[in-house]
C-alpha cells in the first residue's frame, strides 16, 4: 500500500513527528496535562487540537459518574438493546438528550459516527434517494453506501446546486438530504435554513452536527437550533465525544422517526451496548452543560476575541460563529515555518491530514472555553507573523 501524499517538496525535519509516514505509522502520543496543555518528550505545550470545546475533558463532575456507575452496577451489559441489552442508563441519557436539544426523542448510538451511519441506514425504507454534499464527513458517505440508495451528490453547501439536484429527481421520490451542519475543517455552518425551504413536503434533511453540538447557538443546541428549525423532516446527529468529553452519538428527531431507527439501522440493532459508566457520565455531561450555560457563552466570547485578533489575516480561516480556523500551507517550506514559529513559543502544532480536508496536510486550530486570552493572544501573534511573511523573532 503506498505512502500518504506529501506536501510539494517533501516534509521538513521538524515536522516529521507530526504527520505520519504511512498507513500504519501513527504520531507521537501526547501526554495531556489539563484541557489547554499537552507534553511532547519533555515539552510541556498551549494545545489547540482535538475537540474539547467547552473544556470538559477534566471535569470532576463527570469523572465522579463514571466512577459511580462502574462501582454500583454492571460494567456493561454484553448484549444489543434490541435483545436483552436494555438498561435504564440509556432512556435517562436519551430523555436528558432530547431534552436538551430540544427534540421528541433520542436513540444512543456506539459513536457519532455510527450515529450518522444509523441515520440513513435506518431511513432507508422511506426514501428513494441519498442526495450527499459533495463536502460531507464520510460518516455521512458511509451512511449514503450502507443503506443502498441511489446517491446523487451536489456542491458543498450551495442551496442552488441542492435544487437542482431535487429537480432532477423523478415524481414522486423521497430525497435523504445529507449535509454536515457545522464545519470541521472549514469553519462555519452550512446554509441549513436555505436547505430546509428547498425540502419536499416527503423528504428529510439528515444533519451531521458533530462540531455544532454543545458550541453553537445560545446555549450550545447546535446549528439547527441556532437557526430556528424544527420540523419532523430534520434528523440531527451529534456526537458526545467532542465538547461533551465522554463518549457515544445520538440521533434525535420526532418520536416516530427515532423509533424508525430504532428497529432498522444495523448499528443500533446489531451494535453490543456501550459501557454502563460511559452513560452516565455523558448524562452528567448534558446536565452539567444544561445547568451552566455561562461555559457556552465563555467559548463564545472567547470565539469572538480571537475573530478580533485574527481579523486582518489574508492566510488564515476562521468564523466566530464556530470553534475551528485552518490554516493551509500553499507549500512545504510554509508548514515547516509555521511550525517552527508555533513550538517558539511553546504551542504543539496542530497539523493534520484528514478525510475530505487538504490533501497535502493543513494546520486545524481548535478554540476552547478553556482557553485564556492570554493564550490566543499567543497564537494570534504567532498567525500574524507567518501571514506577514516575517521570520525571526514572535515577540
Amino acid at each position: 500500500m503506498p505512502g500518504l501524499p506529501r506536501p510539494p517538496g517533501g516534509l521538513k525535519p521538524h515536522l516529521r513527528h507530526l504527520v505520519p509516514a504511512g498507513p500504519e505509522s501513527s504520531p507521537r502520543p501526547l501526554g495531556f496535562i489539563d484541557d489547554t496543555h499537552v507534553r511532547l518528550g519533555r515539552s510541556v505545550r498551549l494545545y489547540f487540537g482535538g475537540c474539547n470545546y467547552l473544556g470538559l475533558a477534566w471535569n470532576p463532575v463527570l469523572r465522579r459518574a463514571l466512577v459511580s456507575a462502574a462501582r454500583s452496577g454492571p460494567f456493561q451489559t454484553g448484549a444489543s438493546r434490541r435483545t436483552t441489552g436494555e438498561h435504564p442508563a440509556f432512556n435517562v441519557l436519551e430523555s436528558d438528550a432530547a431534552r436538551f436539544f430540544r427534540t421528541d426523542a433520542a436513540a444512543y448510538f456506539g459513536s457519532g459516527y455510527l450515529a450518522s451511519v444509523g441515520a440513513l441506514d435506518g431511513l432507508r425504507h422511506h426514501a428513494s434517494h441519498v442526495l450527499l454534499d459533495d463536502g460531507a464527513h464520510r460518516c455521512l458517505q458511509d451512511g449514503a453506501r450502507v443503506c443502498g440508495l441511489p446517491v446523487i451528490r451536489f456542491a458543498s453547501w450551495n442551496a442552488d446546486a441542492l435544487a437542482v439536484a431535487l429537480r432532477s429527481l423523478p415524481r414522486g421520490s423521497r430525497p435523504l438530504v445529507a449535509v454536515d451542519g457545522t464545519g470541521a475543517i472549514r469553519p462555519g455552518l452550512a446554509p441549513l435554513r436555505e436547505y430546509f425551504a428547498r425540502l419536499p413536503r416527503n423528504g428529510w434533511l439528515v444533519v451531521d452536527d458533530a462540531h455544532g453540538a454543545g458550541t453553537v447557538g445560545p446555549e450550545g443546541r447546535g446549528a439547527c437550533a441556532s437557526m430556528g428549525l424544527s420540523d419532523p423532516r430534520l434528523v440531527l446527529c451529534v456526537t458526545l465525544a467532542k465538547a461533551f468529553a465522554t463518549g457515544g452519538g445520538l440521533v434525535l428527531g420526532s418520536a416516530e422517526t427515532v423509533e424508525t431507527l430504532r428497529a432498522n439501522a444495523g448499528a443500533y440493532t446489531g451494535s453490543t451496548a456501550q459501557p454502563i459508566a460511559l452513560l452516565a457520565a455523558a448524562t452528567a455531561a448534558i446536565r452539567w452543560v444544561e445547568r451552566h450555560p455561562g461555559r457556552v457563552r465563555r467559548l463564545h466570547s472567547n470565539l469572538a476575541r480571537f475573530a478580533e485578533f485574527t481579523a486582518s489575516l489574508k492566510r488564515f480561516s476562521f468564523d466566530p460563529r464556530t470553534p475551528v480556523g485552518t490554516w493551509v500551507p500553499k507549500d512545504a517550506g510554509e508548514a515547516a515555518q509555521l511550525a517552527k514559529a508555533l513550538e517558539k513559543e511553546g504551542i504543539h502544532p496542530p497539523w493534520i491530514r484528514y478525510p475530505g480536508g487538504p490533501e497535502a496536510g493543513f494546520f486545524r486550530f481548535a478554540i476552547s472555553a478553556a482557553h485564556t486570552t492570554e493564550d490566543l493572544a499567543t497564537l494570534a501573534r504567532v498567525l500574524r507573523l507567518v501571514d506577514s511573511g516575517m521570520p525571526g523573532q514572535t515577540g
